[in-house]
């Protein structure tokens, strides 16, 4: 059932309600979290918080810590992903707590690395350098090549929003190189997609276009969908800013299709927005306010910020830019409440 998530999520319920039936609290546990992964997965993230919480109470029980460690991480990612990052940093900081007791330093590192995301979304950067060496050191320790390259990635984000894109380069290569000598394939993808990004921000589409288009080939030759809407999302983006309407518009349709295959609402919103960009910057703001009231209606539904914020603000400008000055101004006020 790998990649066919019905499917996965009926053997998970099976898996469940045999669990609970045979009284295995164990099995239950786990196969709470396994649903709650489909859920998460495909963007319903209230769903798969009730989940984990139902999880991380029967791992309580249990008195289980190794569980328990990884289902506050799940929750952190949940709360990180919801925008609520101080609830995130709770979660985190109870799993590390738990990991004093247990002697399990890849656990470790992986934590450390989510804290130090979410002290990134902060824009504390000196806080998420921190943690990123810290979690950096101990894979290194591990001998943890795919890791390694996976923090040698992330410092080099941190590198591209302080400016230091030459130094971000680095990184970038760095961990390009390890991964390619250990052969995965998915997070090779993710290094060239952002050493795209980073040429895409320095005006260089020459280098830029054919870096995202070797990574969107290797999520399609791995079968990742997410991967191949972000690298499809990025280069409507770049072909958007360049001018070339029709390529980003096919390139952002291709996106929204993949994202409702997957059945993931958070990224669906996302291509609508994208789309409602898109028909802003050609000045057809009917189209573009009809891309970003179907963002907007299901972002609402989701309840993660972004996914309310943008294409709220979306609305704003398009109405503003159409000459309805008061459709305008209550978007903009929805905005920023």
């Amino acid at each position: 059932v790998l990649g066919n998530y019905p499917a996965s999520l009926e053997y998970d319920r099976k898996a469940l309600d045999l669990a609970r039936e045979i009284g295995n609290k164990k099995s239950e546990g786990i196969a709470l979290g396994n649903v709650g992964v489909y859920y998460a997965n495909t963007g319903n993230i209230p769903e798969a918080t009730k989940l984990f919480l139902e999880k991380l109470a029967v791992m309580k029980e249990l008195d289980d810590q190794a569980q328990q460690v990884g289902t506050l991480s799940n929750l952190g990612a949940l709360n990180d992903w919801q925008g609520n990052v101080p609830e995130a940093l709770k979660r985190y900081g109870e799993a590390l707590r738990i990991l004093e007791k247990l002697n399990d330093p890849p656990q470790k590192a992986l934590i450390m690395g989510n804290m130090g995301a979410a002290f990134e979304k902060l824009s504390d950067y000196p806080k998420a350098l921190d943690h990123y060496h810290q979690a950096l050191k101990i894979f290194e320790d591990l001998k943890d090549k795919g890791d390694t390259a996976w923090m040698l990635g992330n410092i080099g984000v941190i590198a591209t929003k302080l400016g230091n894109d030459a130094e971000a380069l680095g990184y970038f290569e760095k961990a390009l190189a390890i991964l390619q000598e250990v052969g995965n394939r998915k997070y090779e993808g993710w290094a060239l997609g952002m050493m795209g990004v980073i040429y895409k921000g320095l005006g260089q589409p020459e280098k830029s276009v054919p870096l995202i288009e070797r990574a969107l080939a290797i999520a399609r030759e791995i079968g990742d969908r997410r991967l191949e809407f972000d690298h499809l999302a990025n280069l409507g983006s770049h072909y958007r800013e360049a001018g070339e309407y029709d390529k980003s518009a096919e390139a952002l349709a291709q996106a929204l299709k993949i994202a409702e295959q997957i059945g993931n609402k958070v990224s669906i919103t996302e291509a609508h927005t994208m789309l409602g960009i898109l028909f802003r910057d050609r000045k057809d703001y009917d189209r573009s306010i009809a891309e970003y009231e179907r963002a907007l209606k299901l972002g609402r539904e989701i309840g993660v910020p972004r996914t309310i914020w943008n294409p709220e603000w979306g609305l704003a400008v398009s109405y503003q830019k159409k000459g309805e000055v008061g459709e305008a101004v209550r978007h903009y006020r929805s905005a920023l409440e």
